[in-house]
């Protein structure tokens, strides 16, 4: 564990002019723990020098890294399972059980922040054009008239400085925006007036923990990197499909 420390210790000492989030940081952290002080630092570099996306491709490289703890190597056995075999062989019980303790809970320690950085997004990720392509449920109680203020196939921007949202007037100004990881089932029966099982999307985006944008004026249901459940602010939740920039 105290290599782990130390490469923690390596990101905070190299990257002081910029605030990571924690994806960035345990990408960063597994990153150096597999390629060492110098081997990182080229990415710690680019990531001093504002490259948003070098935290990004260190944390798949990392993984890549990360999982080799378990993976079977070109001889078939992993580097645990080698591990474990040297140590029966040359170690008293009572150390080789505590090795192999630290060991495992090093290599799933890596292994989850791995598949943390992989799967979560930063608000930057959600910048672009967003289509508002179906209905996908409505809260038992809505306010409104929905033909008054239909949103279907129109498009939301969203961006650092703010979201325009073509049907509410003045455009969301972002406050410290965010994305959070939420107890589904908790999050949208307290604040959207509506269950997951309620809302017409597929099988796999049902997930017991999820995130949401959260920026102080606006919100939405991140699917994944290209789906969003966007509320319309009167009880009616749609999806939301990224828009692709197709170029002149």
């Amino acid at each position: 564990m105290r290599r782990l420390h130390q490469a923690k210790q390596v990101v905070r000492d190299r990257v002081r002019n910029r605030l990571l989030s924690q994806n960035e940081f345990d990408s960063l952290v597994s990153t150096t723990f597999n390629a060492g002080r110098t081997g990182v630092e080229p990415v710690l570099t680019d990531v001093r020098r504002g490259d948003d996306a070098a935290a990004r491709r260190a944390g798949r490289n990392g993984c890549q890294g990360g999982w080799a703890l378990t993976q079977p190597s070109p001889g078939g056995r992993g580097l645990l399972e080698v591990y474990t075999a040297v140590a029966r062989t040359t170690w008293p019980r009572a150390i080789m059980l505590r090795m192999l303790s630290i060991s495992a809970s090093l290599a799933m320690a890596l292994a989850g922040s791995c598949l943390a950085s992989e799967t979560q997004l930063t608000f930057p990720d959600l910048f672009g054009n967003w289509k508002v392509r179906k209905l996908v449920g409505m809260a038992p109680i809505t306010a409104g008239d929905l033909e008054e203020r239909q949103p279907l196939g129109r498009t939301i921007t969203i961006s650092a400085q703010q979201i325009v949202e073509p049907w509410r007037q003045p455009a969301c100004r972002p406050r410290h925006p965010a994305l959070k990881l939420v107890d589904t089932k908790e999050e949208l029966e307290q604040n959207w007036r509506v269950s997951i099982s309620d809302l017409d999307l597929r099988k796999g985006w049902n997930k017991p923990r999820m995130q949401i944008m959260d920026v102080g004026c606006a919100d939405a249901l991140v699917l994944d990197r290209n789906n969003l459940v966007w509320p319309s602010g009167n009880g009616f939740y749609y999806l939301a499909i990224r828009q692709r920039n197709t170029g002149p």
